[in-house]
């Protein structure tokens, strides 16, 4: 046998190695090669990440799908069936979201609160409901009417429903048109009087407003500024209400009184003197007070005479509002003596007569806040 390594052919036939280059006669050829690497089982992988493929999409198509329910724009019919489901129920807040709040764009008073003390008032004793949308025009993604025909209490009622789009035709958004649930209140009363209603400022510009409320909702009213006294009146939606005679609050009568006492004070001077100083501080300038009196100085001065005063009472009568919140009548008199005398005569009494003048002060409050007499008859 020879050995295939070393060509040795000596070789017994049973040995089991070379005994020159010590081969092994017993391996088969190829048994000694080095092993190659497994290939990858490719199908396995294949399909595992086809079924996580799979898996990706059904959960992104489910998942469309339940937005596109979810968040589906309602159609009109029930955005309006829905508002008086609420309404019925008694859930004003859910009821007043189905409004188009860009109707509420200054006009304070159409707010959820409001809303709800309206539709207690009014839509308390619904006991069923009908809407029409027999009139539903499906190609119309503008407007839409429905007729609503309910109970309430026994009595039937009907109430026509307008629905605006405020979104666009692909994706709507219905509202209620609220014009329907709305009446007109009126205010009046002086100028620069505060006015709220329910606890909201409105301006009521040159003493008069038209004011937009919900229908039956019950209304208070107040009035207040720091010349009259605080006033409260209850009204609802559609009414009238007047505040055209407030009353002077203590304060104001307060002053007047103190700016006419010391008026006549200064006034027994001035004519004394035929100088209008003790008297100009409680005269507007140029008023025709100031002017009436500066007159009678001066005719007394040119005359030679003046008027000798003494007043020893005042008395007021009522202090009103002279058609504004900063201006007032006062009405007064004073009691005591008065003489004419010759300038340079000795100021005393001969008579102890004693008279009365009766005489009102029409008084003004000026920007810095102080009250001067403008005019005094």
């Amino acid at each position: 046998m020879r050995c295939p390594n070393c060509q040795a052919d000596t070789i017994k036939e049973s040995a089991n190695f070379c005994p020159k280059c010590g081969h092994n006669f017993t391996e088969e050829p190829g048994t000694n090669l080095p092993t190659a690497p497994a290939l990858p089982n490719i199908s396995l992988h294949i399909s595992r990440n086809v079924k996580i493929a799979a898996g990706v999409i059904a959960a992104v198509v489910c998942a469309v799908l339940l937005v596109s329910f979810i968040f589906k724009p309602a159609a009109p019919e029930d955005v309006a069936g829905d508002f008086i489901k609420a309404l019925k129920s008694g859930d004003y807040d859910k009821a007043f979201k189905y409004l188009d709040d860009t109707e509420f764009i200054g006009r304070p008073l159409l707010n959820e609160e409001n809303f709800g003390l309206a539709s207690r008032e009014k839509f308390k004793a619904i006991t069923e409901y009908r809407l029409d949308i027999s009139s539903l025009d499906p190609d119309d993604y503008t407007t839409q009417t429905f007729n609503t025909v309910f109970g309430l209490g026994g009595e039937r009622g009907k109430l026509k429903l307008v629905l605006v789009n405020r979104g666009t035709r692909n994706k709507p958004d219905w509202k209620i048109d609220p014009s329907v649930f709305l009446k007109v209140t009126t205010i009046q009363t002086l100028k620069d009087v505060s006015v709220t209603v329910n606890g909201v400022p409105v301006t009521v510009a040159s003493g008069a407003a038209r004011l937009d409320t919900f229908d039956g909702c019950p209304l208070k009213i107040s009035f207040t500024h720091p010349n009259i006294s605080p006033v409260e009146k209850e009204a609802k939606s559609g009414d009238a209400v007047r505040h055209t005679t407030p009353v002077v609050s203590d304060s104001v009568k307060s002053s007047a009184q103190e700016l006419v006492k010391g008026y006549l004070n200064g006034l027994q001077e001035a004519v004394k003197n035929t100088d209008i100083k003790p008297v100009a501080q409680y005269l507007k300038p140029d008023s025709s007070g100031w002017n009436n009196v500066k007159r009678g100085l001066d005719y007394n001065s040119q005359g030679g005479v003046y008027s000798l005063m003494e007043v020893k009472n005042v008395s007021f009568g009522e202090i009103i509002l002279n058609g504004d919140v900063k201006k007032v009548k006062a009405r007064y008199t004073w009691a005591g003596r008065e003489e004419t005398k010759k300038l340079g005569e000795e100021p005393v009494f001969t008579s102890d007569d004693t008279v009365q003048r009766s005489f009102t002060a029409e008084i003004e409050q000026q920007s810095d806040g102080r009250w001067l007499i403008v005019r005094a008859e």
